[in-house]
């Protein structure tokens, strides 16, 4: 046994993936308490959960180990990297981010979502058929729609289209189609369509990647005067010795959050090209500002205040205002140049009879 135990850890692969689950492992027990009060105990105080403590932490367990699966993938190829390229391994870096983080994107539809929730095609229905109606309008290549039973974890409302190339899947969630009518559902479903006929998820990845990629760069520069002035204290050899993760991964992690403005700053900007995609599709701005005031009201009928309302949805709702200002004005425009046009037919008209006469 102990010969055994010897020739597993004289492997440096093998060695790495232990590490990094231990490292994880204790990253998610650190967390727990944190995680528990904002992701389980916040949501039902507001009402917005009734779900068990076992169901969340079950859920939150298997959400880390999908994560930490590819995060292992992630690190292992680092480390590698470390290894045999010592001085650039910081673009190499970027690439494998990259890759995985839309790995991750790409499966997570077909893979990963039924892991948590039951995902089944929707009944035949009026619902149904406007959804598939706005899909063939657009050209989204999808036959049916589906509905995810996501009333088990929240009564938030939610909706989603994936896929890339010739392929997508339509998924509405059971609080939607329970809680809001044709039109909100059409809205909500305009703005998922705009998501992907935009290419968001893709375009998402590559800017993700690119901010990463310059924290990657940062990391490489704070991590090396890191382990040489404390490697010999932290009995770490160098940035390839396994030891040296939580150094990497928390100087990754801090660059994440001071890059949050711009990830955040691209996302509010995909967020704004769907809504107006929705509304170009559908015509429904009240449908929007009615979805809106009842999503941040977790499905339950209006009752917020200009204080109490959030302040991302209250910018939404200026935004449809403008929409729809405009959207009038134009109409207006149109009226008024269709009139002098028929003025002008009718006087052509008349001037000919005249002429004739």
């Amino acid at each position: 046994m102990p010969v055994t135990k010897i020739r597993i850890s004289a492997r440096p692969l093998l060695q790495d993936v232990i590490f990094s689950v231990q490292f994880f492992a204790a990253l998610f027990l650190i967390n727990l308490p944190v995680q528990t009060y904002a992701g389980f105990v916040r949501f039902r105080e507001a009402g917005l959960s009734e779900m068990p403590y076992f169901q969340w932490l079950s859920a939150s367990v298997l959400d880390w180990a999908v994560l930490t699966v590819f995060n292992i993938v992630g690190v292992v190829a680092v480390i590698a990297l470390i290894r045999r390229r010592p001085q650039s391994w910081g673009v190499w870096a970027t690439a494998v981010y990259i890759l995985v983080s839309g790995t991750y994107v790409l499966v997570s539809p077909q893979f990963i979502e039924p892991l948590f929730n039951q995902i089944t095609p929707l009944a035949e229905s009026a619902e149904k058929e406007a959804v598939l109606s706005l899909a063939r309008a657009n050209g989204v290549p999808s036959s049916d729609v589906f509905v995810r039973d996501a009333s088990r974890q929240s009564v938030l409302l939610n909706a989603h289209v994936s896929g890339f190339g010739g392929a997508a899947t339509i998924v509405l969630d059971d609080n939607t189609t329970a809680h809001t009518s044709l039109d909100e559902i059409e809205m909500v479903m305009a703005h998922e369509i705009g998501h992907y006929v935009l290419g968001h998820a893709a375009k998402g990845v590559i800017f993700d990647g690119l901010v990463m990629g310059f924290g990657i760069l940062l990391v490489v520069l704070g991590s090396r005067r890191l382990a040489a002035s404390y490697g010999a204290r932290w009995q770490v050899s160098g940035l390839g010795d396994i030891g040296a993760l939580p150094v990497i991964w928390c100087l990754f992690v801090l660059w994440g959050y001071v890059a949050l403005p711009a990830t955040n700053g691209i996302s509010r900007m995909h967020e704004v090209e769907a809504d107006l995609f929705g509304l170009n599709a559908t015509r429904h701005p009240v449908a929007m500002a009615e979805f809106m005031i009842r999503d941040s009201d977790a499905g339950q009928p209006a009752h917020a205040s200009a204080e109490t309302f959030p302040r991302n949805y209250l910018r939404k709702l200026r935004q449809v205002h403008r929409w729809d200002l405009q959207e009038r004005a134009i109409e207006t425009r149109m009226r008024e140049l269709q009139a002098c046009a028929f003025d002008s037919v009718f006087a052509h008209g008349r001037s000919a009879l005249q002429s004739l006469d």
